[in-house]
């Protein structure tokens, strides 16, 4: 409806004027209309970022221009801090449509190189709006809100949304994991700051303000936690840089737990109580606090799981491999269980064993190559699924099938030689013909 009704009045229409010449009556009516379409640029477009609608009103050179005429020609402090307002949000505006052009890459004709640069100048022109700010504007809580939520969306934005990113939309977030580092410090830094605000200060925030302050909640939540989109991103380095709990516990305390309401007397106990429920207040700032005390309690749930996983790990590897029994699997292959073996008629040795520990070896690597199966009476027939295999390892051969080979002998009746001589064992399994210097 505001948006109708400044296009009804012709706001955002550019007109040639000299507000220098105009008598004071016209002049304040025209910083009027300036101060209108401002605010209503304004409004509609933090509705639109913040729950990722499309955009009704644009950014454009005539805004620009009301945008000077009314830091030049006004005295209120307020339209001043309106005039950078609107400015920060129009870059953030214009990094949102990028993103989404990104993000439906197919749509778009663009290339990667261009959106890079496109990006790299949007980042510029805010570091130039950052640092115009005249020093007794910087400070104002609402300027200083846009400004840090402006430096933590150019480079996390897909993470301040309400919606939580898809892990197959990766390739198109425009995520650096490199740089939510960055991204975490600057969240730090804003809820530090509104955590120092006082209670009038907080209730002098406006529905703007809030939005900033929920979407770096929604950043600082999820920065403090593996993302299945971004694999790269160091989270217990996020966590320590945050410390999202102190913040979120500090944010969500209400101001009657610093009163104790301790009385010499139950009768004055009983009194304060009453006096406490009638004085209690129900303003934005303490349904605030309700709900971020359920985010406290989330975040405090998600975290004590996320603790005792890596706690989990970590005794876990303290442990001796055998006894936490992750070489369990391990176990039947190396006590020749359900292998098979046997030295065909070219006298190498095979296997039917798919496992080949390389790590075993002492001269290279282990490494096994399919054969045609053997069908003499020397040795153990191998069905037409097997897939023996051969190992030119002695350590190997050794550990792997001389229990096959043995079993195999005794069946038929072959006579087993003592293992005093390494030439007869060498003999025995084969393996004479590759290992020459023994």
């Amino acid at each position: 409806m505001a948006v109708d009704i400044v296009r009804e009045l012709k706001l955002d229409e550019e007109t040639r004027m000299d507000l220098a010449t105009m008598p004071p009556e016209i002049k304040a009516a025209k910083l009027q209309g300036f101060r209108a379409y401002l605010s209503c640029f304004y409004h509609s477009s933090i509705y639109a970022w913040s729950w990722t609608k499309s955009y009704t009103m644009r950014y454009t050179p005539w805004m620009a221009k009301c945008c000077n005429m009314l830091e030049q020609y006004s005295d209120l402090e307020q339209d001043h801090i309106l005039v950078w307002l609107v400015r920060l949000q129009h870059v953030l505006n214009e990094f949102e449509e990028l993103r989404r052009i990104h993000k439906n890459h197919h749509a778009s004709n663009q290339s990667n190189h261009h959106k890079q640069l496109i990006q790299a100048g949007l980042e510029a022109q805010l570091r130039d709006f950052q640092a115009r700010i005249p020093s007794h504007l910087s400070t104002k809580p609402s300027v200083v809100m846009a400004s840090l939520n402006a430096d933590a969306f150019i480079v996390a934005a897909p993470l301040m949304q309400t919606m939580r990113p898809r892990p197959e939309d990766a390739t198109a977030l425009m995520i650096d994991p490199s740089k939510l580092q960055s991204a975490a410090y600057t969240a730090r830094t804003f809820l530090d700051y509104v955590s120092n605000l006082s209670p009038t200060q907080m209730s002098y925030l406006c529905g703007a303000d809030f939005a900033r302050f929920i979407m770096v909640i929604i950043l600082s939540y999820r920065l403090a936690f593996p993302m299945s989109f971004c694999p790269g991103y160091d989270y217990s380095q996020g966590r320590k840089i945050l410390d999202f709990g102190n913040y979120i516990t500090k944010l969500s305390s209400s101001d009657d737990d610093d009163d104790d309401g301790s009385d010499s007397t139950s009768g004055g106990a009983v009194a304060n109580d009453g006096a406490r429920k009638a004085t209690k207040k129900a303003d934005v700032v303490s349904a605030l606090k309700v709900v971020l005390g359920s985010v406290k309690a989330s975040f405090e749930k998600k975290s004590a799981v996320l603790e005792a996983a890596a706690e989990e790990h970590n005794r876990r590897a303290r442990l001796c491999p055998m006894f936490d029994g992750s070489l369990e699997q391990y176990l039947p292959q190396w006590e020749g269980r359900g292998q098979q073996g046997s030295s065909n008629s070219n006298g190498n040795i095979t296997s039917g064993s798919s496992y080949a520990p390389s790590s075993h070896s002492g001269s290279g690597t282990c490494a096994p190559h399919h054969v045609a199966p053997s069908t003499t009476g020397e040795g153990v027939d191998f069905p037409e699924s097997a897939k023996p295999m051969l190992f030119h390892d002695l350590w190997a051969t050794m550990t792997m099938g001389w229990a096959t080979d043995l079993d195999a002998g005794l069946q038929q009746g072959v006579e087993i030689p003592r293992m005093d001589d390494v030439e007869e064992y060498v003999d025995l399994m084969g393996m004479r013909g590759q290992y020459h210097g023994l």
